[in-house]
């Protein structure tokens, strides 16, 4: 399965001095900070988007929680946050199906005509044509609405959050060794 990503690169460089220049922070305490900032927005990143990957698919975040992942490194030199979701299809049977008049429910998604084939395997299936077979495993995708997650919920409101992150780190640097 072919995975999409999408990678944004801009120069914050001028806002980051900015906001240094006015708690008067050496280079150390500026990376450390900047460092921490872009950790933290990771982390941030993360629990929004299982928070909104969780609403929007209907799926207990528990079930999605082991396929939204994030990272924090340095890359050149650079510090960078990373955050990855998995974007293969959720099993049905995980979403813990229960029967249903014409077929089953789980976490809020209704599949018309499944079944099981026996109780101890708990496998749900659907026809593919009105014919007895072939039949097909029942999945439920996540990539069409972790990428809108993504890109409508989270990447406009990252950079401000960057920002805040940023500034309290700062602060933080700059105090901490004055006491």
């Amino acid at each position: 399965m072919a995975s999409e990503s999408v990678i944004q690169q801009v120069n914050y460089a001028y806002k980051l001095e900015e906001i240094s220049r006015g708690f008067d922070a050496t280079e150390k305490q500026l990376n450390t900070a900047i460092r921490r900032a872009c950790g933290k927005l990771a982390r941030w990143m993360k629990a929004q988007a299982l928070r909104e990957l969780a609403q929007e698919t209907g799926i207990k975040p528990s079930k999605l929680k082991s396929r939204v992942r994030s990272a924090s490194k340095t890359k050149e030199g650079l510090p960078v946050g990373r955050v990855w979701i998995g974007g293969s299809s959720v099993s049905f049977r995980s979403l813990g199906p229960k029967k249903a008049k014409g077929g089953a429910k789980a976490g809020g998604i209704f599949k018309k005509n499944a079944f099981q084939v026996n109780h101890r395997n708990e496998q749900w299936f659907q026809r593919v044509g009105s014919d007895r077979l072939p039949i097909k495993k029942i999945t439920v995708d996540i990539m069409a609405p972790a990428m809108r997650v993504i890109r409508a919920d989270i990447a406009p409101e990252a950079e401000k959050k960057f920002f805040e992150i940023f500034e309290r780190e700062i602060r933080w640097e700059t105090t901490r060794n004055l006491t």
